[in-house]
């Protein structure tokens, strides 16, 4: 160790007498060193390390406190562990489950048609128009209130107007208003009631106020012999007007070649034609006639005023 130490020694001194002491050059980087990349750092995703972190933020639990500013503290609730839902499963779920109780209900009784609610009848009955409408007992889904609100008139052509609704579960609300009859019209042994607007429809119930006329035909030809829908608006005001100028005990009659008239108490038949405008001037005429055939003691089988310019009378029908 001593050799060593004095052997530094003389290297120094030396230095020192050849005056050239030694220098520490400095460093200097290249530019292609600094630009040199540092080298990617690679972790493994399925480490244990990453593992266990997923594993304690899936276990994350949330901590609630709650401040007590009066009492300079807080009082720490209960953990709970944090939810993380999958909204895609979420939704299967909810469609699922939706699916089974529209099917449920479909299937079930609860979606059975077992009430029906009618309002606003007067004469028809409900448990007729019920019994024609066939629905009792079919599913509320099935059933639609605009297709049937469509056919209502064909099937029941007494009503004029129909409402349909539903109310679920299974209840539906019918609100009609029914045809005025007008006008009782018997023909060939079977009888029709007739509303303002010409519209025929079965008879219900009573009606002492209508118009009862006989007929012997029909305006326009129909299943039964009874009119079609409609009947001309101007043959029911013919037939209202006439009725107010009716003899005692005298029934309007319908010809479809003569037309209107009533058939007199005394015996014969008295035609006015099809219409009714100017029945002051018809009427004034039949009783000039019917008092030129009392001088000259005729008894008339019909009497026709349909045209003015041209009355006559027949002794024959």
């Amino acid at each position: 160790m001593a050799e060593d130490k004095n052997r530094s020694e003389e290297i120094r001194i030396s230095r020192l007498k050849n005056g050239k002491p030694r220098r520490i050059q400095p460093v200097t980087r290249t530019k292609s060193s600094l630009s040199r990349s540092i080298p990617p750092t690679v972790t493994r995703k399925d480490s244990e390390f990453a593992k266990d972190r997923k594993r304690k933020r899936k276990n994350a639990r949330e901590r609630r406190a709650i401040n007590l500013p009066q009492y300079n503290s807080e009082v720490r609730l209960p953990s709970v562990p944090k939810l993380n839902l999958n909204w895609s499963i979420f939704s299967g779920v909810l469609a699922l489950t939706s699916f089974v109780s529209i099917l449920f209900i479909w299937f079930s009784q609860i979606s059975v048609i077992s009430d029906i609610n009618i309002i606003g009848l007067e004469r028809m009955s409900a448990e007729s128009l019920i019994l024609n409408l066939d629905i009792l007992g079919s599913s509320i889904f099935e059933f639609t209130p605009n297709d049937l609100e469509a056919n209502f008139p064909d099937l029941f052509p007494e009503i004029s107007e129909a409402d349909i609704t539903i109310e679920l579960p299974a209840t539906v609300n019918i609100t009609v208003k029914e045809r005025y009859p007008e006008i009782l019209w018997s023909q060939s042994g079977v009888q029709a009631w007739i509303d303002e607007d010409g519209f025929s429809f079965p008879v219900h119930g009573d009606a002492e106020w209508v118009i009862q006329i006989e007929a012997s035909g029909s305006p326009i030809s129909g299943p039964n012999d009874i009119p079609t829908n409609p009947i001309k608006q101007e043959m029911v005001a013919a037939i209202k007007n006439l009725n107010e100028y009716l003899p005692a005990d005298s029934a309007l009659i319908y010809d479809p070649i003569y037309g209107l008239g009533w058939q007199d108490a005394r015996g014969w038949l008295v035609y006015i034609g099809f219409e009714a405008d100017d029945i002051d001037i018809r009427l004034e005429i039949y009783q000039e006639i019917l008092q030129d055939l009392e001088e000259t003691n005729i008894h008339p089988a019909l009497i026709n005023v349909a045209y003015t310019h041209t009355p006559y009378y027949r002794i024959t029908p």
